[in-house]
């Protein structure tokens, strides 16, 4: 089950840095901030170059599924929240790896259904 999630994040990493330029950091912004004031989770996807690229592609397709008018912002934040209050407690490595890769496919989903119906 480890190796499937490592499978996809290396196809997610090797896409993203061939596209993207040799000073590209993959480090959230948020990274940046004391660690002492950073949740589990949060210091897992700081400290792991994969998930922070899973965030930065995460966050990506949230800020893009804002501007469709089909999409209700207000209850896509409110989700978010509740998505970053979970993630947050979670600071194994493997199980925040599956964690994102869901929330990604099902944002890039709604994003193609926000696609299609413009």
């Amino acid at each position: 089950m480890k190796i499937f999630p490592r499978f996809i994040a290396g196809v997610f990493l090797s896409t993203a840095l061939w596209a993207m330029p040799s000073d590209y950091c993959p480090q959230p912004p948020w990274c940046s901030t004391d660690w002492s004031l950073l949740s589990p989770g949060e210091r897992t996807v700081c400290s792991d170059e994969i998930l922070s690229i899973e965030d930065n592609l995460l966050s990506s397709i949230y800020r893009h599924l804002q501007f469709y008018p089909s999409i209700d912002v207000d209850a896509l934040r409110l989700e978010e929240k509740a998505w970053l209050r979970r993630r947050n407690r979670i600071a194994d490595r493997d199980e925040l790896m599956l964690f994102y890769l869901e929330r990604i496919r099902v944002l890039a989903e709604r994003l193609a259904r926000a696609r299609r119906m413009r």
